[in-house]
């Protein structure tokens, strides 16, 4: 079961904000993830695509 790790989409920020909204209880945490200087996180993201079996772990 390999593990896709891929560059984050525009379309992929609502998934993320509710991961950590979940993680952390209220949406607050989220806005910490949020860029603080334009282009500084630039190439460091991404995405990990999980195998379909985990979907209901």
């Amino acid at each position: 079961m390999p593990l896709k790790i891929r560059p984050e989409t525009p379309s992929d920020y609502p998934a993320i904000t509710e991961v950590n909204d979940l993680a952390f209880g209220q949406p607050d945490e989220a806005f910490m993830a949020l860029e603080l200087k334009k282009g500084a996180l630039d190439g460091t993201g991404g995405v990990a695509e999980y195998p379909e079996e985990f979907n209901n772990v």
